[in-house]
């Protein structure tokens, strides 16, 4: 007769249940020490890095309470009678200004635009994290939703640059816009061209309009013009709502858990290059924690819905309520293509063949041809990023904010070296 002998390493169900939840609770904990920068707010982070930071609120025309936050000066400099020019940095869809201060300082855009003499200013549009309140609105109700990136370019831009210049008694500002903020620059300045008299320079980084993009968001753009009939009853009847507040519901240490894994790791990676392009080397994975717990930020649902309007039909146009909505809004039946030809004002272009959400395609159909030649003063190529990289690679100061600083310098005779 043959005796069976039990695994002498063989642990009882529950124990083996406990050592699992004992393992995965350390990793949580570990992961929640790992960098405070996952639990600290926008002005906090800057602070770690030793940059004084302010924060200043501009009321919109339409009520929208924007918050904007300002890095006076670089973090060794000394009030020394040289001038900082004002910069007002625009954020890109889905993110508020903590996009341009996620890295360490040396490649943080807003950081190495403070140490190199700016006096920078953050935008943080309506529906953001920052801006969730209204004079007379509450964000659960749809009235307070309903905006889309005209609204963004027609009252928060030029709110913000009113409270910038009335803040520092300059006359006029550079503005840096990255993927939906360079738009906005251009589309503030075809609704409001008197803007052009308060604007010395646009740096368009990124431009994007995503008829031309790959990967997911082609997908996206094509599934679009399939359900754009339903849509429009959806705009017509349900009005609008936020989107992308589910980030905040999400522990920030699951996040941590998912994009530090070895395991999952390659997944993060791999969402990166399906919906923005294959990463520059530069890229900084180690971040990917502080990237997820910020990130995404709030929008409307009509806000993403026009953008799949833009993605469709190649034109820089206004939101199409559908033809009802667009009589009562427009007085005509189609949405109305912004007038570019309004940009009366130096442009700076930022642009990669890496990055497959602002394809060179759409710039040089959609862009270009409306704005006056005469205004385009640069061009510039960013060899292997994806959409993100302006903002989180290692090597952005050098490779594209060092270039947005050297043309500043050449206008700015008496600014401040640090």
């Amino acid at each position: 007769m043959i005796s069976r002998v039990k695994n002498s390493l063989t642990l009882p169900r529950d124990r083996v249940e406990m050592y699992l939840l004992l393992n995965l609770f350390a990793l949580f904990y570990q992961a929640a020490a790992s960098d405070p920068e996952m639990s600290i707010n926008v002005p906090q982070m800057i602070q770690r890095w030793g940059y004084p930071v302010e924060e200043l609120g501009a009321i919109t025309e339409d009520g929208y309470c924007i918050t904007i936050f300002r890095i006076p000066r670089g973090i060794n400099s000394l009030d020394s009678g040289c001038k900082r020019p004002p910069v007002l940095m625009d954020h890109s869809l889905l993110c508020d200004s903590s996009e341009f201060v996620m890295n360490p300082r040396d490649s943080s855009p807003a950081m190495a635009l403070a140490d190199a003499g700016f006096d920078v200013f953050l935008m943080n549009h309506r529906g953001t994290t920052y801006s969730t309140k209204h004079r007379g609105l509450n964000t659960n109700t749809s009235k307070f939703w309903e905006f889309t990136m005209d609204e963004y370019g027609q009252y928060d831009n030029p709110a913000a640059i009113d409270l910038i210049l009335s803040t520092t008694g300059e006359r006029s500002i550079y503005y840096i816009g990255h993927s939906q903020g360079a738009l906005l620059g251009m589309t503030m300045l075809a609704e409001r061209p008197e803007y052009n008299q308060k604007i010395r320079s646009l740096f368009l980084i990124a431009p994007a309009n995503g008829h031309s993009c790959r990967g997911f968001c082609g997908l996206l753009s094509r599934f679009y013009a399939l359900v754009k009939p339903m849509l429009d009853v959806y705009v017509n009847t349900l009005g609008s709502h936020e989107v992308a507040f589910a980030s905040r519901l999400i522990p920030q240490t699951v996040m941590d858990v998912f994009c530090t894994s070895p395991y999952i790791k390659m997944i993060c990676q791999g969402w990166t290059t399906l919906t923005m392009g294959p990463p520059a080397k530069t890229f900084n994975y180690s971040r990917w924690p502080i990237y997820v717990s910020h990130l995404p930020s709030g929008t409307s649902t009509w806000n993403l819905l026009h953008w799949g309007q833009l993605s469709s039909t190649n034109i820089i146009a206004h939101f199409d309520h559908s033809p009802n909505g667009n009589m009562k809004r427009y007085g005509q039946l189609s949405a109305p293509p912004y007038n570019l030809a309004q940009v009366r004002v130096p442009v700076h272009i930022f642009w990669s063949d890496s990055d497959w959400l602002a394809r060179w395609e759409d710039v040089e159909s959609a862009i270009l041809p409306q704005i006056r030649s005469e205004f385009i003063k640069g061009i510039y190529e960013i060899d292997s990023y994806d959409h993100l990289d302006y903002v989180t690679a290692t090597d952005n100061a050098e490779k594209v904010f060092s270039r947005i600083i050297g043309e500043v310098r050449k206008q700015e005779k008496e600014m401040c070296e640090q």
